[in-house]
């Protein structure tokens, strides 16, 4: 149920609404604006909110509270994505960067997001994820290995020359 929904079934309880509104201006620039300024959705009785996986909105907003709607390696990134579009990211980045961490997903994939959402303990832990010049080989016939930081850059050629030294 994403919020639009939630805001529509809950819109009885003025109470537990205005709560949750203030939860979210407090974790949100976005939703901050979007009930404390003076625009029409301020008004409304169900926000529409485009483009947005209902379930992967919830699991976001759940972030922010206690008992939250723990990340999967399917939706994690999707979730990185809708924090950074509705200004949460600095709320929910430690969360799931520790999953990200923990998460099957492979480690240039794992670079990929670091870079993208400047998280150093992933940066970090896909980097120790290079365990052989196969893997560097494949990291390089990717995409995305050009748009890499010169930083990053330079760690994994540090990474490839301790391979050498051992």
């Amino acid at each position: 149920m994403g919020y639009a929904e939630w805001y529509k079934l809950d819109i009885l309880n003025d109470r537990s609404r205005l709560a949750y509104e203030k939860v979210l201006s407090y974790h949100s620039d976005y939703f901050n604006t979007l009930f404390n300024s003076e625009f029409k959705e301020k008004s409304m009785k169900e926000i529409p909110i485009n483009d947005v996986n209902s379930e992967d909105f919830t699991a976001l907003l759940s972030l922010v509270q206690d008992n939250p709607i723990w990340p999967n390696e399917n939706n994690a990134e999707n979730l990185l994505e809708l924090a950074d579009r509705f200004l949460l990211l600095p709320s929910v980045k430690h969360t799931l960067e520790l999953f990200i961490i923990s998460s099957k997903i492979d480690g240039p994939h794992k670079l990929r997001i670091a870079q993208k959402y400047q998280m150093d303990q992933l940066e970090n832990k896909a980097i120790k994820s290079f365990v052989d010049f196969n893997c560097f080989k494949k990291l390089a016939e990717l995409s995305f290995y050009q748009s890499l930081s010169y930083d990053t850059k330079i760690k994994l050629f540090e990474k490839m020359f301790s391979l050498i030294k051992e």
